[in-house]
């Protein structure tokens, strides 16, 4: 460890063990701010794979190395479906029975630029014509020079529409659709 003088690095600061309770250090393990006083400073358990992410461990614990997969949140079935960006990049709209009638997707809370959101929505078992309809309000949903696709209505049918946030044009804007799953 070497202390910094301004902008510059300067000299070496002594850590009894190299702050992790330990005589030494795997080559290429990060290390982190410890969970016990008496190993301020601790290890990551491995070095990881390539290309697998360092994910927090939660409150009280060290990261750890594991696959991403983004979140994936549930929407509460409504007449206006309440949408929270910060909750999740995936938003599923199904019940035990698929949407049972037509909804509108409310503008969602929270946004990020360039934050993507897919959501996941399935028919009733016994099928539809049930619609979304998509909030084009301040903050809402955009199709650009187009429309937004017609979901499938078979029974239990699933389609995917998804989206890109755009902090220059304050909406999210349609980026494509997969349907009839």
């Amino acid at each position: 460890m070497v202390a910094s003088s301004g902008s510059s690095l300067a000299t070496p600061v002594s850590v009894p063990n190299g702050g992790t309770g330990a005589a030494s250090l795997t080559a290429y393990t990060p290390v982190c701010g410890g969970t016990t006083a008496t190993n301020p400073v601790q290890p990551v358990a491995s070095t990881g794979t390539a290309n697998m992410p360092l994910l927090s461990g939660g409150a009280a614990a060290l990261p750890v190395f594991a696959p991403y997969a983004p979140p994936v949140a549930a929407l509460t079935d409504a007449a206006t479906v309440t949408v929270d960006a910060s909750l999740g990049t995936l938003r599923t709209l199904l019940t035990t029975s698929g949407v049972g009638a037509s909804r509108t997707m409310g503008v969602p809370s929270n946004p990020v630029d360039g934050q993507p959101l897919l959501f996941e929505v399935k028919q009733a078992a016994s099928g539809g014509p049930y619609t979304i309809t998509w909030s084009s309000a301040a903050g809402g949903y955009s199709f650009g020079g187009g429309s937004a696709p017609t979901l499938s209505t078979g029974a239990s049918a699933t389609d995917f529409i998804s989206f890109r946030y755009s902090s220059r044009v304050a909406k999210w804007c349609f980026m494509g659709s997969e349907l009839g799953y």
